[in-house]
């Protein structure tokens, strides 16, 4: 215990010193250090009030690994999973007034430590809502031959490989992403903006890490940014609960598995059940695919949405295409329709295989499902991040069809 304390006080006076020394040399900003779960913090801004996007700074000492917890006011604002410990926050997206900024270590497997709080004041000019023209932002790339669609959910958490599975549908041959849900860790507005990436339609420099493919991608609602529904209808310029459109000839339902959040919930007497079955009926597709978050089948199982799987199955689904596990998963046909599992966006790939009787799957793989369209049918490839397709432990390569 005297070791402890004595390498912690040497290591605050360092690192205050460290911290006086950038405040100084920067002016205006301000600096605050303390312990959280054992290592020493020290966040930085440039400033006690602040207006628009303002950088916000943080170093670490201490045991690793571990994530960055900050909080505005008790809130969430943004969980950071990799170094360096920065982000730039969107102030115009939070209320004015004063508070506390509050820095917290979680480390692996322990608990979220306390917080190093820092007080400021927002100050902005009053900012409107995003427009409600999601009908119109949409706007598919451009191909040539046959059409090609990605799915992939559970990235969007401001990490390497997260980045470079966003990078890999960048550079495909893909015209249509569709994001299956979950950005990490709450969906509040500060992870949209920067975990995410700033949208391609809201930002003049066409937008950073997914948001770039944000003009082409039709989301899913995930389970985590549920928590912030506004900040996730702000980001999509108003987008309803769920959807439905038709590119390259297929018919896309774009689903709710948030059942809590709609009304009624997601069986035969929901406004989302009675929809879907309106859009089935009148639908010209011979290919229909349909998208939601939570799985029906597997090992995270989500049984809620048992009736519109039915629904789907008895009226020309093909393919329903679930994130929220995150691996990649191919299932036998149900009454004729396939579920595949796309979750390899990057955050935290499920290492260890949580088999399921007669599925192909390939765990701790970064990457995404591709589909294309040809003719009455659609045929599938699981890819890795160099665009390669991905294989199974036994040999199997992850790639499919089925006959629309």
């Amino acid at each position: 215990m005297v070791a402890t304390n004595l390498r912690r006080a040497l290591l605050a006076g360092v690192l205050l010193i460290a911290c006086t020394a950038t405040a100084a040399a920067a002016g205006p900003e301000t600096s605050k250090c303390g312990w959280s779960a054992d290592v020493r913090v020290c966040v930085s801004v440039p400033g006690t009030t602040l207006t628009g996007d303002v950088p916000v700074k943080v170093s670490l000492e201490g045991p690793r690994p571990f994530d960055v917890v900050f909080t505005w006011e008790d809130d969430d604002l943004l969980v950071d999973f990799q170094p360096p410990w920065e982000f730039v926050w969107p102030t115009s997206r939070y209320p004015n007034g004063s508070g506390r900024l509050g820095v917290s270590v979680k480390p692996s497997g322990g608990e979220l430590g306390e917080a190093v709080l820092l007080r400021l004041t927002l100050d902005n000019p009053a900012r409107a809502a995003s427009p409600a023209d999601w009908g119109s932002v949409f706007q598919p790339r451009q191909f040539s031959g046959d059409p090609v669609f990605a799915a992939v959910g559970d990235g969007g958490d401001g990490t390497k490989e997260s980045a470079e599975v966003a990078q890999s549908i960048h550079d495909s041959n893909a015209g249509l992403l569709l994001f299956l849900g979950d950005i990490y860790e709450r969906g509040t507005p500060a992870e949209w903006d920067y975990n995410y990436g700033r949208a391609s339609f809201d930002d003049p420099a066409g937008g950073r890490n997914w948001g770039r493919l944000a003009r082409y991608t039709k989301p899913t609602l995930g389970n985590h940014e549920a928590h912030h529904m506004d900040a996730w209808r702000d980001y999509w310029h108003q987008r309803p609960n769920w959807e439905t459109f038709s590119w390259g000839g297929v018919r896309f339902l774009v689903l709710n598995s948030e059942c809590t959040k709609v009304a009624h919930g997601c069986g035969p007497n929901s406004e989302q059940y009675r929809w879907a079955k309106k859009i089935l009926e009148t639908s010209p597709e011979e290919c229909v695919v349909a998208t939601w978050h939570r799985p029906l089948m597997g090992p995270i199982a989500y049984e809620t949405m048992t009736d519109l799987w039915k629904l789907l199955a008895h009226n020309g689904g093909d393919l329903v295409l679930n994130g929220h596990q995150h691996d990649m998963q191919e299932y036998q046909p149900v009454n004729g329709m396939v579920q595949l599992i796309s979750g390899g966006g990057g955050h935290i790939p499920h290492d260890d295989p949580m088999p399921w009787p007669g599925v192909w799957q390939a765990s701790g793989v970064p990457g995404a499902l591709y589909v294309r369209v040809s003719g009455s049918a659609l045929h599938w490839e699981f890819r890795d991040t160099s665009g390669q397709v991905v294989t199974n432990p036994d040999g199997t390569p992850g790639t499919g069809s089925v006959s629309c």
